[in-house]
């Protein structure tokens, strides 16, 4: 039953692997993304389900906080996805050096205004450098020794894609005294 349950995971997320390159290809060739209302929380939830193998592996806690009766976002449920699991798990790698306890990864949001909902990931990891945010999201640049640098590139793209914003803050008010925070804004459903 448990090789079932790996192998279903491992299906699941080969098919999603091909959706997310399927929708890559749409977005360089320019073709409009596929936006659909959709709660934040669903769009998470499923994340969820990919990004907690390495929150498990790692013992990092993924803590979500999500008010309640959020409004609808009008996004294409694929990339908001992979930017979601790409964001989720480079907050996983910068805290792979931490003491256990540190090792917390947060998901937030809020609605800025009537036309944009704002979504944070925090970790407490080793933060980065003035001149690593000046850089972090040009196209090869990376922190990370087996890093491509076109995570965080593709990222803002697709973000912008979206008419919204994709940023970094250091995490230095946080009861550990480091980290990073990553924040972007996605149109409303009322927008």
């Amino acid at each position: 039953e448990d090789l079932l349950s790996a192998m279903q995971k491992a299906s699941d997320q080969a098919e999603r692997a091909g959706k997310i390159i399927r929708r890559m290809r749409d977005m360089v060739k320019k073709g409009e993304p596929n936006r659909q209302p959709i709660a934040l929380a669903e769009l998470v939830d499923e994340t969820r389900a990919f990004a907690d193998i390495d929150a498990q592996r790692t013992s990092t806690q993924i803590m979500v906080d999500l008010p309640e009766n959020l409004p609808k976002i009008v996004v294409d449920r694929i990339m908001i996805e992979q930017v979601l699991l790409n964001l989720i798990k480079n907050g996983i790698e910068a805290m792979s050096d931490v003491p256990l306890d540190r090792r917390k990864l947060t998901l937030q949001a809020a609605v800025v205004d009537d036309r944009m909902l704002e979504v944070t990931v925090g970790d407490h990891g080793h933060g980065l450098t003035e001149d690593d945010i000046e850089k972090i999201f040009t196209a090869f640049y990376t922190t990370k020794p087996e890093g491509m640098g076109i995570g965080l590139a593709i990222c803002r793209s697709i973000i912008e894609f979206h008419r919204g914003r994709l940023w970094t803050e250091d995490n230095s008010h946080s009861p550990t005294g480091s980290g990073t925070i990553f924040k972007f804004t996605l149109p409303l459903e009322s927008a």
